[in-house]
């Protein structure tokens, strides 16, 4: 018996002394066949280059458990972006030169699961129209990266779900003095199409309500032309100020949410800053919130969305659903006649 038989043994009685148990050989995977297995060839890379952190390190950075992330490097199961990204930073490397490889897998491995001598039948799913009007005035410019931030988040929830993705459009406006559209509705899931917010002027509401008026009426008309059927409209409304057109911008508010308008919308509205909660209240129609700094605001943005996305992706609300998530999904479970 050489000297290295003997460590070896010796090794092996201290593991089942400690009661652990040898590592297992990880399985080999056939990245020519499978893109799932092409991608988890990329992840063992990463890994490897790492040191090989733990499975249970990584599934702490990933939010999973330790035998998902085991699936996923086996090639088991296909990773999501969100996953990919935690992952990558887990190990220490960049995800940019991730993003194309992930893209290709996805597809190649969805086209691979899919019977070629079936033939799609168009039939397409009822559309949640997502409205985000965020107050960008001069007031609010400290927290405006935060919000480009919450914004981003959200394009990467729905690029990680393609029933979410399929089924959701989101629209955001910002209003200062005067108000635009920035990034008009849309499936969201390009971050390269979602125009940054930048702080302007004061605060004014009635341009803001009148322009979301206008907006919902012009993109529903377009989807409901399209043969699509839609859920009522959801408008996030975001403001830290009370506005400079004080006795002007109830009327506009009156017309966006008259019960005769076809598309009048859900409006959930938060409040932070010098913003009256008596002022939240007029805006909102299904629930009025005041944050205690902006920050929580910003969060409140990420928790709705997700919230509400997760809960309407299963028909479910998910545990942790904050409460003005679920007042949210308690509307939005039957398609509204519009």
């Amino acid at each position: 018996m050489t000297d290295n038989d003997g460590q070896r043994r010796g090794y092996l009685r201290h593991q089942v002394a400690m009661g652990g148990k040898m590592p297992r050989k990880p399985p080999r995977l056939y990245p020519e066949h499978d893109p799932v297995h092409r991608f988890a060839l990329r992840l063992r890379e990463l890994h490897r280059a790492a040191g090989k952190p733990t499975r249970v390190q990584l599934a702490r950075q990933m939010h999973c458990s330790a035998s998902t992330v085991t699936h996923i490097l086996n090639g088991d199961r296909f990773p999501s972006w969100t996953q990919v990204v935690a992952l990558a930073e887990a190990c220490g490397a960049p995800t940019e030169p991730l993003h194309e490889v992930w893209m290709r897998a996805d597809a190649d491995n969805e086209s691979a699961q899919r019977p070629t001598h079936y033939q799609p039948l168009g039939i397409s799913l009822p559309i949640l129209p997502l409205y985000v009007v965020c107050d960008v005035s001069l007031s609010l410019a400290p927290q405006v990266p935060a919000l480009n931030e919450a914004l981003l988040r959200l394009s990467c929830t729905l690029r990680d779900s393609r029933r979410l993705s399929s089924m959701t459009r989101v629209c955001v406006i910002a209003f200062g003095d005067k108000a635009q559209v920035v990034t008009p509705l849309s499936d969201f899931t390009d971050p390269a199409t979602i125009t940054p917010l930048q702080p302007q002027g004061g605060c004014a509401y009635g341009p803001a309500l009148a322009l979301l008026r206008r907006t919902i009426q012009q993109d529903l008309t377009a989807l409901k032309a399209e043969g699509h059927q839609v859920y009522r409209p959801v408008v996030f409304f975001l403001t830290d100020g009370e506005p400079r057109d004080m006795m002007s911008w109830e009327p506009e508010h009156d017309a966006l949410t008259a019960v005769d308008w076809t598309y009048h919308p859900h409006i959930l509205a938060f409040g932070l800053g010098i913003s009256h909660p008596s002022t939240i209240r007029k805006v909102a129609t299904l629930g009025a919130y005041r944050a205690d700094h902006a920050a929580s605001a910003v969060d409140a943005l990420t928790e709705f969305v997700t919230s509400v996305l997760k809960s309407f992706e299963t028909k479910v609300p998910y545990s942790g659903t904050p409460e003005f998530a679920r007042e949210i999904f308690s509307v939005i479970n039957d398609i509204d006649a519009i």
